[in-house]
């Protein structure tokens, strides 16, 4: 399974790499972010 998903990241452009890579890491950012987010919400409003 694991050189199937070689060769077809191999025959991908370079732009559609880091595409992927992009989303990929805007999506972990986002998850480690939005709870901090939603902590700094509720001491604005609770103090």
């Amino acid at each position: 399974m694991g050189m199937f998903f070689d060769g077809v990241i191999d025959a991908m452009p370079l732009f559609v790499k880091e595409l992927v890579a992009g989303g990929v890491a805007g999506g972990f950012a986002k998850t480690v972010v939005a709870p901090l987010e939603r902590v700094k919400i509720l001491f604005q409003v609770w103090c």
